[in-house]
């Protein structure tokens, strides 16, 4: 089988353990790198608390609900992402991906203070 691409190439010579290793690996860094999706309902309360502490004394759990609710667009994104990763193959997705996800985290950072 011949590879265009070098890092398929040089995974391809591995044994089948290491190369599952890998990925595996790869998918939980970022996992835990972009997972702010699958904790929102964790942290909640804790951001309306800390909102209402520093911010706004009349911001309540109900006033953020939004947040994960908006979070039920990922099914659709997911389409996208399969027709993207068609496209321009999986690796570039995937690093668009991240660069998004890294572009909007740091820009809502930026907004509330945080960094």
């Amino acid at each position: 089988m011949s590879f265009q691409d070098p890092i398929a190439a040089a995974l391809a010579q591995l044994p089948k353990f290491y190369r599952s290793a890998i990925v595996i690996t790869g998918a939980i860094l970022i996992h835990l790198s972009l997972g702010s999706y699958h904790t929102f309902g964790n942290i909640l309360p804790y951001m309306a608390s800390y909102m209402k502490a520093n911010t706004d004394v009349t911001v309540d759990i109900e006033d953020l609900v939004w947040i994960p609710t908006s979070q039920g667009s990922f099914p659709f994104a997911m389409i996208v992402g399969g027709y993207l990763s068609h496209r321009i193959g999986p690796r570039a997705c995937a690093l668009l991906g991240c660069a998004l996800m890294r572009l909007v985290v740091w820009e809502v950072a930026t907004r509330v203070d945080v960094i």
